[in-house]
């Protein structure tokens, strides 16, 4: 009974012993992080993975020969983090996939020889609006759609005109792959950050919840995962920004002026151009006031003024333009098979993108760039 006694004694010692030999360099590297004996991990970590890295070498060189310097990775409920839930744009990616089924039915529609007047969708509508020449062939264009676009449904016709919607499974399955592309995107984003065991997973049908322990910048984290990464090559419009002339001149926000430019386009025509400068915090007021008179085919943007013009007001703010677009963008980055950063041989400081399209993307941006 007594040897027993002592057997369940040493087993118990030895676990203690194998615990501690475990937690140490644990305990060792936390409290010396609380203590401040090391350097500061925490704006490592937030801002600076190779940081961080190097000061866990300088602690694993610190620690005796015999011991292992392996740690724990604290979660954020024991060292503190960010904690984001994140809603993910769904419609957007709706919407995307039907502009790219508008511009096969274009195509599809020309080679079955079936005249239209139009084919688009309209601004935030996940509809694709048809109208045909002849009104006596509609009965082919609801076949072309039954055989080659299987996805979509004929849900109004009223003569020539009809109007489309993707199925409901189709457009489920666009969500859900919306979603799924941009959580492996924000894993991809939150390596920047130099955090071992991120949590991002999905929540509800459209949310992300995102935690990343250690980090101590709110803010940077959310400009970072936050950002979006969607590739789209839109016309300018700017022979139709000429609504814009409609605005009353006391309309305009506080510190935007009306201007106007003239340029030759295709084929020698001058085109007559109306945008307006402004600060960048006028945006959101900028972009309501236009878009009441822009049509629901075209978008407003804003860019940086060109080379020579003032850049920012007496307040400081930086100075933008705006642009009228085309609502559908001419292509996107769907049709890219590689993008990367080439240097200019003729001028070392200069850089630049190079893009590589797939057959059918070349050929649509060939198209694009010879009519505009």
């Amino acid at each position: 009974m007594e040897r027993g006694w002592y057997t369940r004694l040493w087993i118990v010692l030895a676990v203690c012993a194998l615990a501690a030999y475990s937690i140490y360099p644990s305990l060792s590297y936390y409290m010396a992080d609380e203590t401040g004996a090391t350097s500061d991990r925490s704006a490592d970590v937030s801002g600076n993975a190779t940081g961080a890295t190097d000061d866990y070498s300088a602690f694993c060189e610190q620690m005796p020969a015999w011991l292992h310097c392996k740690k724990f990775s604290l979660g954020l409920d024991l060292q503190g983090g960010v904690h984001l839930v994140m809603g993910v744009g769904v419609e957007q990616a709706v919407f995307q996939r039907l502009d790219r089924i508008a511009d096969s039915l274009r195509d599809g529609l020309k080679e079955a020889e079936l005249d239209f007047t139009r084919v688009e969708r309209p601004r935030a509508r996940t509809v694709i609006e048809v109208e045909l020449t002849d009104g006596s062939r509609v009965d082919d264009f609801e076949k072309l759609v039954r055989t080659d676009f299987s996805i979509l449904d004929v849900v109004r016709r009223s003569g020539a005109a009809l109007v489309l919607s993707m199925r409901e499974e189709e457009e489920a399955f666009v969500r859900d792959s919306a979603v799924e592309q941009t959580i492996k995107a924000l894993r991809n984003r939150a390596d920047q950050f130099g955090v071992t065991e991120p949590t991002i997973a999905k929540r509800g049908k459209t949310n992300i919840v995102i935690q990343l322990p250690g980090v101590k910048d709110p803010q940077r984290a959310i400009d970072m995962i936050g950002r979006t990464a969607q590739l789209e090559f839109k016309i300018v419009e700017a022979s139709s920004s000429a609504v814009f002339d409609e605005i009353p001149p006391g309309d305009l926000p506080e510190g935007v002026k009306r201007q106007q430019d003239s340029f030759e386009g295709p084929q020698g025509k001058t085109i007559r151009e109306v945008y307006f400068e402004l600060p960048e915090s006028k945006k959101a007021e900028v972009r309501a006031l236009l878009e009441q008179k822009a049509s629901d085919n075209h978008s407003i943007a804003f860019g940086a003024l060109g080379r020579g013009e003032a850049s920012g007001d007496a307040n400081g703010d930086r100075m933008v333009r705006s642009f009228l677009l085309a609502g559908r963008p001419g292509i996107t980055g769907d049709y890219l098979t590689s993008a990367s950063v080439q240097q200019n041989p003729d001028l070392p400081s200069d850089y630049y993108v190079s893009m590589t399209f797939d057959a059918k993307g070349a050929q649509i941006f060939a198209d694009l760039t010879e009519k505009n």
